[in-house]
């Protein structure tokens, strides 16, 4: 196994500046369901999907960005 040089590795220098919320415009709150978590309190990660179509269909309707639905 190779091992690049010190000087080509990754420094902390090189990391990208973290996003704070203010780089974000939008925000929805979701209320955690007992059967989101598993037994030592963690989310599951496959919620972690629902949770984004939630967002983005909560933004959709919020912006009046949703096409009609239903009769």
């Amino acid at each position: 196994m190779t091992y690049a040089a010190p000087e080509d590795r990754p420094t902390v220098k090189d990391r990208p500046t973290p996003l704070v919320r203010g780089d974000f415009a939008y925000f929805e709150f979701l209320t955690l369901r007992y059967a989101d978590n598993d037994a030592n309190g963690h989310v599951n990660i496959a919620h972690y999907y629902s949770f984004f179509d939630t967002v983005v269909e909560g933004f959709l309707r919020k912006n009046q960005l949703r096409g009609p639905t239903g009769p």
